[in-house]
């Protein structure tokens, strides 16, 4: 198997050690500590509304309102599972350790190696919804002839999910991995990525193979302690569920 090729800049920077190693499970996280990460952009998008038009707010105010029911009544359930494990790279292979020495493979992982420490580095990995209860709510909405909040409720799941991995990644950066725990940055800087370090979804281009997810599954004992699971092509469900790994700025 050829080597992974690493740069010049990736090979002299130091592996940042994390604070705190190893795995967090959040059962019920509350759904107004992720409001304040919500990308309202991509909600327009989704509905073909232009920010700031008229269009826009009405459907701005009727998301807001569909939430704070949603988060008053506990409709939807927020759960994720986070961790920081030593990892190596090999090949086009990730090698992770966990804190006991067991050993997870995420193959396929293309040119991810070569942003990593060829002699030792860390990564992050995560399994995250907002979808829990998502489907019988649609259901209820179905039965009451309520398409329009049937879609809505779908579309803010998967922003709530979107929003919920970009709170967990602020957490980490911040607190358990610690590389930029002086951190200040606004919500929307946040959701435009100015931050330090990086986070990848699997399914993006940088992570195409679904089949990592399996992996992610089994190190993050998500199938224990959650209610995410996966089927035999590797889908999530809840659909709306992000898996995916963290790397650490260096700098």
């Amino acid at each position: 198997m050829a080597a992974t090729p690493h740069t010049p800049e990736c090979a002299a920077r130091h592996p940042f050690r994390p604070l705190h190693e190893g795995r967090l499970v959040f059962p019920d996280f509350d759904v107004q500590d992720v409001q304040p990460y919500i990308d309202w952009r991509l909600l327009y998008d989704e509905y073909g509304a232009e920010a700031g038009s008229d269009r826009a707010l009405q459907l701005h105010e009727r998301a807001t309102a569909l939430l704070k029911h949603i988060a008053e009544q506990r409709l939807l359930k927020l759960q994720a599972v986070i961790g920081i494990y030593a990892v190596r790279p090999e090949g086009d292979n990730l090698l992770l350790t966990d804190t006991r020495g067991h050993t997870t493979r995420l193959s396929s992982c293309g040119a991810l190696g070569s942003r990593l420490s060829p002699s030792g580095d860390y990564m992050g990995c995560y399994a995250v919804t907002a979808g829990i209860g998502r489907r019988e709510l649609c259901a209820k909405y179905a039965i009451e002839e309520d398409d329009s909040s049937s879609e809505l409720t779908a579309a803010l799941s998967r922003l709530l999910t979107r929003a919920f991995a970009e709170a967990l990644h602020t957490f980490v950066r911040r607190e358990m991995w610690g590389y930029a725990a002086d951190e200040r940055l606004t919500p929307r800087q946040i959701a435009d990525r100015e931050y330090r370090g990086e986070r990848i979804d699997i399914g993006t281009p940088s992570l195409p193979d679904p089949a990592l997810r399996d992996a992610l599954h089994g190190l993050l004992a998500v199938g224990l302690t959650t209610e995410m699971q996966l089927d035999a092509a590797h889908n999530p469900s809840p659909e709306e569920s992000l898996y995916g790994v963290m790397l650490a700025d260096r700098r």
